[in-house]
């Protein structure tokens, strides 16, 4: 597999990669106790996030300076895992955002190194600082100046529920619904019962296939 090109790592793959910056994604009022070996705990609801701005998630302004704080520059293998599958994928995005190429999602996650037996510990927040000089992708933001935001289509990982506005948003001032136009794909809809990926055949049938250049994008100000 060329790890480089491919957005998925395995845990045998993880466990011989010793030059890699591991991310424990993570969202919510109890940070984890338990990580990875080695892994810095990257959390959404600081630095991972536009802590002063009135919606919650939205993309910072100094988003490579924040994974270079992480001990990541430009030609740094990262990984990213979560315990829930619902907070990597953010990450592994604004690594992207950040103009970082070589950054994988954990298959399996957390639970997937544990089954495995391999060594976890307390988390750290030790590290020197990276240098990141690569151009930042700001036109993965549909809402960054100069972005189009005609023949986007917008998808809602969020539960069924939410999306149709039969439950109350579980973040204070947000409204119940979703954008106009959007579809929804729940994200526990793109994992097997073992918290592993589907198969690309398996997740095509998942999204629309109009217009045939789809791509996922999500608006700046919302949440992922």
């Amino acid at each position: 597999m060329n790890h480089v090109n491919s957005p998925l790592i395995t845990v045998d793959e993880l466990k011989t990669l010793n030059t890699a910056v591991v991310l424990h994604a993570s969202m919510g009022a109890q940070p984890p106790t338990e990580v990875i070996a080695g892994a810095f705990v990257a959390d959404l609801e600081d630095d991972f996030s536009h802590t002063d701005h009135p919606l919650p998630h939205t993309v910072p302004g100094n988003i490579q300076e924040v994974f270079a704080s992480y001990g990541i520059s430009d030609d740094t293998p990262v990984v990213v895992y979560d315990s829930d599958g619902a907070t990597a994928p953010r990450v592994w995005w604004l690594a992207r955002v950040a103009g970082l190429t070589d950054v994988r999602v954990l298959d399996g996650g957390f639970r997937a190194w544990q089954r495995a037996g391999l060594p976890t510990e307390a988390p750290s927040r030790n590290a020197e600082s990276g240098v990141i000089v690569a151009q930042p992708l700001w036109d993965l933001l549909i809402d960054a100046p100069g972005v189009a935001n005609t023949s986007r289509q917008v998808v809602d990982a969020r539960s069924h529920d939410r999306f149709v506005g039969a439950v109350k948003e579980p973040r204070p001032g947000l409204r119940s619904g979703h954008i106009p136009g959007s579809v929804n794909v729940p994200f526990t809809e793109v994992y097997r019962s073992d918290g592993t990926w589907k198969s690309p055949e398996e997740l095509a049938e998942l999204f629309p296939t109009r217009p045939r250049s789809f791509l996922v994008r999500v608006r700046r100000h919302r949440v992922c």
